[in-house]
Order: structure tokens, then sequence, then C-alpha cells
């Protein structure tokens, strides 16, 4: 039974880490970015994409994945 994804967010709303389990059972992670909305190209309301950063590695643990996405991306390093 997959795990329900677990989701961290910026304190201003705008990036967020959703961890993962993929179907092979084991855990990863993806650093998001809230893209503003364009009616002109068909997307009414904001939503969310993926930033620059290189996706994560594939981990046996979800708290293995957490761990090294707080490592790695600035913003959920600096928070507590």
């Amino acid at each position: 039974m997959k795990q329900t994804p677990k989701v961290l967010s910026s304190a201003d709303g705008k990036l967020r880490v959703v961890f993962y389990e993929n179907e092979n059972g084991l855990f990863q992670w993806i650093e998001q970015e809230i893209i503003p909305p364009d009616p002109d190209l068909g997307h009414p309301d904001p939503e969310w994409g993926p930033t620059n950063h290189i996706p994560s590695g594939y981990f046996a643990r979800l708290d293995e994945a957490e761990g090294e996405a707080r490592k790695i991306v600035g913003w959920l390093r600096e928070s507590k």
C-alpha cells in the first residue's frame, strides 16, 4: 500500500518539497515552485511546477529522503 505523499512548504508558500513513494516502493522527493496563472496559455489558476534542481535519488524509507532534502534544499535546511 502506497504511503500518502508528504509536503513541506516554504514560509512564503511559493516553494514546496513533495516526498512520494514511487511504483517500486521506493521514496523520492522533488522541489516545486508556484507558477503564476497565465490565462493566455490556458492556465487560469496558479499551479506547481518543478524547479531547476536535480531530482532526488531513491530511498528505502521516507525519513531518509527527507534527511537528504533537508541537506540539499537551502530554504528547507534553514527552516526548523
